[in-house]
């Protein structure tokens, strides 16, 4: 073979090469930044705002010490509340209790100001009504005899764990300034947002 053959040959074996490396490129598009790094992104920009709000005392950390709340709350349960002061029925709240000198007690509002809430023969009846607990088991039965209308500024609170729950029908109502914040956010058992 002559050196003018091999020259052409390479030649078009570079040609070839080229064409090639420009096909691929066409194939692959490249993909953008969103694209890319969307979801690390959004997990930073998550982060920055959780720290901001946990720092400027908008969240604040609760462990749950108690077993009160089971299954919906696990003893050892990390919580993250919030101070809203606009809170409403099955809304999960931490509150202190000066009659149990207990700082940090967990317990869901089940009755609201001006309600009438009577809990008689395992039933709990809000305002004339049965009231729907989906949150409990069927089996759950609440003991008491309590009949009460809830005072302006209080709330009436139960424990999910009826049976062994001391709440409301023991201390009576409670008033929401002594309320800390709703339960907004679970870590550990079984990380939840309610």
């Amino acid at each position: 073979m002559n050196e003018e053959n091999m020259t052409q040959e390479e030649t078009l074996l570079e040609e070839e090469i080229e064409e090639t490396a420009e096909e691929v490129t066409e194939e692959t598009p490249k993909k953008s930044f969103w694209k890319e790094n969307g979801s690390t992104v959004a997990m930073a920009v998550f982060v920055a705002i959780f720290a901001l709000t946990l720092f400027t005392g908008l969240w604040k950390p609760v462990v749950v010490r108690q077993t009160s709340m089971y299954p919906t709350l696990h003893d050892r349960d990390y919580l993250f509340i919030v101070r809203t002061g606009d809170y409403s029925y099955g809304d999960i709240v931490v509150f202190n209790c000066e009659e149990l000198r207990q700082d940090n007690l967990v317990k869901r509002i089940v009755a609201m100001p001006g309600d009438r809430i009577i809990i008689r023969d395992g039933m709990v009846i809000l305002n004339g009504a049965v009231l729907q607990e989906e949150y409990l088991d069927s089996s759950v039965t609440t003991d008491g005899d309590v009949d009460l209308t809830v005072s302006e500024g209080c709330v009436f609170l139960l424990g999910d764990n009826r049976p062994v729950s001391i709440d409301s029908r023991a201390f009576g109502e409670v008033p929401m300034d002594t309320i800390l914040g709703e339960a907004k956010l679970r870590l550990f058992y079984k990380p939840t947002l309610f």
